[in-house]
C-alpha cells in the first residue's frame, strides 16, 4: 500500500479536537480506511495510545504494540474453549471487551497514558436494522459515557455514515476528502521516477491528474499502474479506467457521446453564453448534468419517508459549500435542452458527469442522504470544487424557491425551432444519415422540433424511403402537446432567457433576421401556415 496520506486539512484537525475534548464516538467517512488509520498513528510520538481494530474477517486485532498487550490481556480473560469458538469475532462482544482499553492518565501535569482507540472497519455492515445490529448498537452505547470520562475513542470507518436511530445524537461525523490535484500529481511523478520513465511535461501531467480526480489513493494508484507503458502513461487507457471508476459511484456516470455545439442546430444564444462561461474567469472544471431535476425533489416536505427532503437539504448544503454555478433549461421535449447540456463538456474539453437521482434514492432516509453526499463528494473532487450544473426541467413550479436560487446564472427557455434553425438541423441530419440527395425535397416541417427532424431522417434511412414518406410517421409534439407549449410560452414570457436570441424570451417577438428572412415565433396548428 502507498505511504501517501489522505487530505488531512479538515478531518484530521477535527479528529484531534475530538480527542482533546474527549468525544467518545467518531465516524470517519472514507473510501480507503488504511491511510486514515496510518495517519492517526503517525500523529502520536512516544507513548502512543493502545490501538485495536475490528472487522468481520479478522475479528479483534492489534494495531500497535500497546494494542497487542491489551489484546493479549483480553484473550487471557477467556477460557480456551470460549476463545476457540471465535468470541472475539463477534462485533458486540469485541465492543464489550473494548472496555479494557486503558483511559487517559495524567501525572504531575504530564500525560503518562493516552486514552485507547478502537477502529471499527466497515461499520455500515454491522450497524444495521437487525437483532444483531441492535445488540451492536447497545454495546456501542454502553461504552459511550465510560469512554467519554476517560478520553477513549471508538472510530467507525465507513464509506458513508448512516446513523442507526439509537446513535443519531451520539456520533461525531467527519469526512475524508478525496485526494487533491497536487497529491495525485506527486503520486504520478513518483511512479514515473520509480520506473525510470521520463516525467511528462506540464500539459500532459495536467491531463493525467484530471483523469485521476474523484478517486481515492488506492484506486488512482491501480489505474496509473495499469496504464503504464514503456513510453509512460497511456492517456486513453487511463481515461477508460478512470471513467469506469466514476461510473461505479451510485447515481453518477460519465457521458461518452461525441456531440459538440456544431453538431446541434440553432440555440445560438445559449451556446454563446456557455462558451463565454467556459472561456471566462475561473471557468468550471467539470459539467454536472441533471435531467428533469424536478423529479429529484418530488415530494420534498411531504413524503413520509423523508428521502426527498433529505436529498433537498443535502443538495442545498453542497451547492452552497462549493459555490456551484448553474443554469436551468426549460422547454418541450426535443428542443435540444439535453443535447446542449451533454455537448457542453465536449465543447469545453471537460467531463460531463450525469447525475441520476433515481439511482440514489431508496427507502432508507439515512442511506439515501449518505449516497447523495458520496456522489456529490466525487463530483466535487473531479471538478476540484469548480462545477457548473446544467439541469433540464419540465415543471418549474415543482422546484422549491431555494433550489432556483442555486442556479444563479439564469434559466433559458427553448422554443420550437425557427425556420432557419430547422434548416440548419436538417443539414446536420441529412449529412449524418447520408440523405443529402433529398435536401431539395424536404417535407413540411412546420412546428417540428430538432428531435423530430432527426427521427424523420433516421426512419427514411432505415426504411429506404424518401423524407416525405417518412414524415407521415411524425406527429409534432407542438401539435400533440399544444396546451403544454402554450403554457410554457406564457410562463417563459418575460421571465426566462431565450436560448435563441439575446435577452428575455418574448412570446410575440419576431426572431432575428437570418439569411435575409424574418422568422416569426407564431406556431401553426391543424394545417395552418406560419
Amino acid at each position: 500500500m502507498s505511504n501517501q496520506k489522505p487530505n488531512q486539512a479538515d478531518w484530521l484537525s477535527q479528529f484531534q479536537l475530538c480527542r482533546k475534548t474527549a468525544v467518545p464516538l467518531v465516524a470517519i467517512e472514507t473510501s480507503d480506511p488504511a491511510p486514515i488509520v496510518d495517519t492517526i498513528r503517525g500523529t502520536f510520538g512516544e507513548n502512543p495510545p493502545a490501538m485495536l481494530g475490528f472487522d468481520l474477517s479478522r475479528g479483534l486485532f492489534a494495531i500497535n504494540e500497546a494494542g497487542a498487550r491489551i489484546l493479549q490481556a483480553i484473550i487471557n480473560e477467556y477460557p480456551d474453549e470460549y476463545t476457540a469458538k471465535g468470541a472475539l469475532r463477534s462485533p458486540d462482544e469485541a465492543l464489550r471487551q473494548a472496555a479494557m482499553l486503558p483511559g487517559l492518565c495524567i501525572e504531575g501535569g504530564q500525560i503518562t497514558q493516552r486514552g485507547g482507540i478502537l477502529f471499527v472497519y466497515g461499520s455500515h455492515r454491522m450497524l444495521v436494522d437487525t437483532p444483531e445490529g441492535a445488540a451492536i448498537c447497545a454495546a456501542v452505547w454502553n461504552n459511550r459515557d465510560a469512554f467519554k470520562r476517560t478520553s477513549r475513542t471508538i472510530v467507525f470507518l465507513t464509506p458513508q455514515w448512516v446513523a442507526p436511530s439509537e446513535l443519531q445524537q451520539d456520533v461525531m461525523v467527519l469526512t475524508d476528502s478525496l485526494p487533491s490535484a497536487e497529491a495525485h500529481r506527486e503520486k504520478a511523478v513518483k511512479m514515473h521516477e520509480q520506473n525510470s520513465i521520463e516525467i511528462p511535461d506540464d500539459s500532459k501531467m495536467e491531463l493525467i491528474v484530471n483523469e485521476l480526480m474523484g478517486q481515492n489513493y488506492f484506486m488512482a494508484e491501480q489505474n496509473l499502474s495499469l496504464s503504464f507503458t514503456r513510453e509512460g502513461i497511456d492517456l486513453n487507457l487511463l481515461r477508460m479506467r478512470s471513467r469506469k471508476t466514476i461510473n461505479s459511484t451510485p447515481g453518477l456516470s460519465i457521458y461518452e457521446g461525441p456531440e459538440t455545439f456544431d453538431s446541434i442546430g440553432g440555440c445560438d444564444r445559449v451556446k454563446w453564453f456557455l462558451k463565454r462561461i467556459f472561456e471566462g474567469r475561473q471557468p468550471p472544471l467539470a459539467i454536472m448534468f441533471i435531467d428533469e431535476i424536478e423529479k429529484m425533489f418530488q415530494g420534498a416536505g411531504g413524503d413520509t419517508s423523508g428521502v426527498s427532503s433529505d436529498m433537498l437539504a443535502t443538495f442545498l448544503t453542497w451547492t452552497q459549500a462549493v459555490k456551484a454555478t448553474g443554469n436551468i433549461f426549460i422547454g418541450l421535449g426535443g428542443t435540444a435542452k439535453s443535447a446542449i447540456a451533454k455537448a457542453a463538456g465536449n465543447e469545453a474539453n471537460l467531463r460531463t458527469i450525469v447525475y441520476d437521482a433515481g439511482a440514489v434514492k431508496n427507502s432508507l432516509v439515512g442511506s439515501s442522504e449518505a449516497r447523495v453526499r458520496g456522489a456529490f463528494n466525487v463530483v466535487e473532487a473531479v471538478s476540484q470544487g469548480r462545477v457548473h450544473i446544467i439541469a433540464t426541467c419540465n415543471n418549474m413550479g415543482a422546484l422549491p424557491p431555494e433550489v432556483l436560487r442555486r442556479f444563479r446564472l439564469g434559466t433559458f427557455y427553448f422554443d420550437v425551432p425557427t425556420k432557419d434553425e430547422r434548416d440548419s438541423i436538417w443539414s446536420i441530419y441529412l449529412k449524418k444519415f447520408d440523405l443529402t440527395e433529398f435536401a431539395a425535397d424536404k417535407p413540411d416541417d412546420t412546428n417540428w422540433t430538432g428531435a423530430e427532424i432527426e427521427s424523420c431522417c433516421e426512419m427514411a434511412w432505415r426504411m429506404r424511403v424518401d423524407l416525405k414518406e417518412a414524415a407521415k410517421q411524425i406527429v409534432p409534439i407542438a401539435v400533440s402537446g399544444k396546451k403544454q407549449l402554450e403554457s410554457l410560452r406564457g410562463e417563459a414570457d418575460g421571465n426566462y432567457l431565450s436560448a435563441l436570441y439575446e435577452g428575455k424570451y418574448q412570446r410575440n417577438r419576431v426572431a432575428p433576421v437570418q439569411n435575409g428572412q424574418s422568422n416569426g415565433r407564431t406556431i401553426a396548428f391543424s394545417g395552418e401556415t406560419v
